[in-house]
């Protein structure tokens, strides 16, 4: 399972997030897509959250793992998320 770092700040517009990190100062946009799995990290296995998207999108599987793992692996280096 994941963490969101307790110094970011979220705020959700039109049913997407923007993160704030207050360490760095620095502002993220997540489209509707990424918001959807930023709202699912905290609480959901990933293979549960892989599952989810592939039906919901009926996209590859392939394709989700690859695009998700690569959105987690930004959220993980900018300071935003943290392993359990």
């Amino acid at each position: 399972m994941f963490r969101k770092d307790d110094q970011i700040y979220e705020a959700q517009e039109n049913g997407e997030f923007v993160l704030l990190n207050l360490r760095t100062g620095q502002f993220y946009g997540l489209n509707h897509i990424g918001s959807e799995f930023w709202k699912l990290l905290f609480t959901t296995e990933m293979s549960e959250i892989h599952q989810y998207f592939e039906k919901a999108y009926k996209a590859d599987p392939v394709i989700v793992r690859r695009d998700l793992e690569a959105l987690l692996s930004d959220l993980i280096r900018n300071g935003l998320v943290h392993r359990s």
